[in-house]
């Protein structure tokens, strides 16, 4: 098992402890400590690194966790890792994520990369977990009644998808140059699909397998679920989870936060409805301001909604959200006292 008091730095390759100098995140109150850099702003790759190396920094590094092939196709984009890619990098992102699915391999995957560093973004990875593969392969109601209440059900409905969850991580290999979301919707907003004990005889064991598995020591480990998860999320951090992706609207992010310190870092922020359905005037007036302040002066993030980018309104939302940061916070992008 890997332990929750592991420190993060020992598995970047980037030191921030050399020539280092006071900066301050403009309209922010909380001095930030970066990398000598003049007046060159920092890249997302640097500011992911650094948020890697010291969880405690106040940085908050935009992403989000995919976007759709015709949101892509509208804005002039292909659906491929340069696609991609050029697609973040033009509405201002920090980190991109590489969506493994089915039909990923791993060259995909590593193009991706690379290019991504040529960026200047950071790079993570987002793999669906074995009851998320299970659900897709049918109606999820469907199996409730079988699975919910019973842990050998479950184990045995997924033993497959185990082994197939398991092949592709192995393909893919250590990567420690960002993190790696295990993606499992298991909950709603009442609570999970089943009970705790479930989780913890059937799926635990698997993420521990995978965590401890030598060719992958190493990696960043994070999560994704939609829905309620305070009743296990205790159990993903001391595992050594780090990286969570959670809906706002469903767990409390600040009591999280400040029960774990930098136990956890989340990739979540933004909330669902201010990029669906939410509107405002001018963007001084993005309801959301406050929040997010409150997140990244706990210790930093990877702003993100758990929805991502999929219908051209939520895409325009996004870049109204970014633009209001930056208006009424200075930009996300660090810049040197004078």
């Amino acid at each position: 098992m890997i332990s929750p008091e592991r420190q993060p730095a020992a598995r970047v390759s980037y030191s921030w402890s050399d020539s280092l100098q006071s900066y301050h995140l403009v309209g922010w109150t909380t001095p930030l400590r970066l990398k000598n850099m003049k007046n060159t702003a920092i890249t997302g790759k640097e500011k992911l690194a650094r948020l890697i190396a010291e969880p405690s920094s106040p940085l908050a590094v935009r992403g989000e966790l995919f976007v759709t092939p015709k949101v892509l196709a509208e804005v002039g984009f292909d659906q491929t890792p340069k696609g991609i890619v050029d697609f973040f990098s033009s509405i201002g992102a920090d980190i991109c994520f590489y969506n493994w699915t089915e039909s990923s391999n791993v060259s995909g995957f590593h193009e991706m990369m690379e290019l991504c560093h040529k960026a200047g973004l950071g790079f993570g990875l987002t793999i669906d977990g074995p009851f998320e593969r299970l659900a897709q392969t049918g109606d999820l109601f469907s199996l409730l009644p079988e699975i919910g209440t019973n842990a050998a059900a479950l184990k045995s409905r997924i033993a497959d998808k185990v082994e197939e969850f398991e092949k592709d991580l192995r393909d893919i290999g250590k990567f420690g140059q960002g993190p790696v979301l295990i993606c499992e919707d298991i909950a709603y907003d009442q609570g999970l699909y089943f009970s705790p004990v479930i989780f913890r005889e059937s799926l635990l064991p698997i993420y521990q397998r995978v965590m401890t598995a030598p060719s992958l020591d190493g990696s960043l480990w994070g999560w994704h679920s939609d829905g309620n998860l305070s009743t296990i999320l205790p159990d993903l951090v001391k595992l050594g989870i780090r990286f969570f992706s959670l809906e706002s609207e469903c767990v409390d992010l600040l009591k999280f936060k400040r029960n774990y310190r930098d136990q956890v870092t989340f990739v979540a922020g933004l909330r669902t409805a201010w990029l669906v359905e939410e509107d405002w005037g001018d963007d001084e007036e993005f309801p959301g301001i406050e929040e997010i302040r409150s997140l990244v002066n706990e210790g930093g993030l990877i702003l993100s909604s758990t929805c991502g980018i999929y219908d051209a309104h939520s895409l325009q939302q996004l870049r109204r959200i970014y633009h209001a940061l930056e208006v009424t916070s200075g930009s996300f992008h660090e810049r040197p006292v004078p």
